[in-house]
């Protein structure tokens, strides 16, 4: 992925940064999408039935949001 496919995708899922070293994988953005498009309630409740490589992959994804919008 090149730096303007980096910087479009989190634009996108409006992500400070995107989770390269835990597995993110441009090709299931939709996915991540329709993930941080959850209550974070929900997405616990996702996570909780995931295996760890994926767990850890969520959680920096919902990590990333909540930094979106701060300097």
């Amino acid at each position: 992925m090149n730096e303007a496919e980096e910087s479009e995708l989190k634009t996108r899922l409006r992500l400070k940064w995107l989770p390269l070293d835990e597995g993110f994988d441009s090709a299931r953005a939709d996915e991540y999408e329709r993930f941080l498009s959850l209550h974070v309630d929900e997405q616990m409740d996702l996570t909780r039935e995931m295996n760890a490589d994926d767990r850890v992959l969520h959680v920096y994804l919902s990590e990333s949001r909540v930094r979106y919008g701060k300097p």
